[in-house]
């Protein structure tokens, strides 16, 4: 093979290189913006859930008396049930059909229900110790007193 025929191919290459780079490098700067937002949003959420101490104040949030909680506890698991039938349904007919996008879709809607009753039990958890635990701690077994006060 003869040497210019390889020197266009060779700065071709190059080229390409310094644009995957370039691209790259813009990709990053961009998602650092994202990073720093997410870190204000989580500081901001970290601030509120500190303001949260009382088991009273979680009830005023959540709009609930201390009276009402037997039926906000009723209606809790009624929607738990809810949501896990929906989710064996949606997984059931996932493993009946055979075309992937139907698979696809029941199982993220089974998904989005499995999240929604994690969601569920938290807030039953919540009501029925009388202790408040932030989600991301309560969802990684964490013992905290970070806001629990009855």
């Amino acid at each position: 093979m003869k040497l210019h025929k390889l020197i266009p191919f060779q700065r071709t290459i190059q080229d390409t290189r310094r644009q995957t780079q370039k691209s790259t490098r813009n990709i990053l700067a961009g998602l650092s913006v994202y990073r720093q937002l997410f870190g204000q949003a989580q500081a901001r959420q970290d601030q509120g859930a500190a303001k949260i101490k009382t088991f009273d104040n979680i009830l005023a949030a959540w709009e609930l008396t201390r009276e009402e909680i037997p039926t906000a506890k009723k209606s809790l698991r009624i929607e738990i049930c809810t949501w896990i039938a929906t989710a064996c349904l949606m997984l059931i007919g996932a493993t009946t059909t055979s075309s992937g996008w139907v698979i696809l879709q029941l199982a993220t809607v089974a998904f989005v229900c499995l999240f929604a009753v994690t969601a569920r039990v938290w807030k039953y958890r919540i009501l029925d110790q009388e202790q408040f635990v932030p989600f991301k701690y309560w969802i990684i077994g964490k013992k905290t007193n970070e806001g629990g006060e009855k």
